[in-house]
């Protein structure tokens, strides 16, 4: 003769032993709706915790003013040294083969 359990009703559910630990939640007896909030998570930064548009920016960050303008102007001084360096070739070389 086999005898079966009743199983174990939590709130008229009844409950499965599945051995499943959701962020420190035994599911055992856990019936809530959101384990991860009512587990006590913490957060690492706040824009993580509120969700907020630096948080969900995919892996890049915009640039400020200032680092725009400073990459401005040394892109500008890079152009002036290479026309430069464009216009005194010329020149030097006309120098040199006339002297």
């Amino acid at each position: 003769m086999i005898i079966k359990k009743k199983p174990k009703v939590i709130q008229g559910v009844p409950v499965v032993k599945t051995g499943i630990v959701v962020e420190g939640i035994d599911m055992y007896t856990y019936r809530g709706t959101d384990a991860i909030k009512e587990s006590g998570v913490t957060y690492r930064s706040a824009s993580e915790a509120f969700r907020d548009a630096t948080y969900a920016t995919a892996g890049w960050k915009p640039k400020t003013d200032l680092v725009e303008g400073l990459e401005w102007f040394s892109e500008l001084f890079v152009f002036f040294f290479w026309v430069g360096f464009a216009i005194s070739c010329p020149i030097v070389l006309a120098l040199w083969l006339f002297r």
